[in-house]
């Protein structure tokens, strides 16, 4: 009842340090926004979905993981690309 309320789909304020990261959608945006983002995706959320999306997480998760493991005792080094194209290879 409360998600009903207009008022409800309006974030915090502290959610705008995220915008010009992640633009204004899903995690960031509030109102109309998130309200039209989130109906087009929760139909891919849903349990019976997510159980078929498994499979490509754990293929692509292990894949990273092994990339990350040739970084081991190598030093310092960036890990957003191996998480950008991980999570790319999953979502595509």
């Amino acid at each position: 009842i409360i998600f009903a309320s207009s008022k409800a789909s309006y974030k915090d304020p502290v959610y705008r340090m995220m915008e010009p990261a992640v633009g204004q959608g899903l995690v960031s945006g509030s109102g109309p926004t998130h309200r039209a983002h989130r109906k087009i995706i929760m139909p891919m959320l849903n349990g019976k979905a997510l159980a078929t999306y498994l499979k490509y997480f754990n293929i692509h998760s292990h894949y990273c993981a092994d990339l990350l493991e040739d970084k081991v005792n190598s030093g310092e080094f960036d890990i957003r690309p191996f998480i950008t194209n991980c999570t790319s290879d999953m979502t595509l």
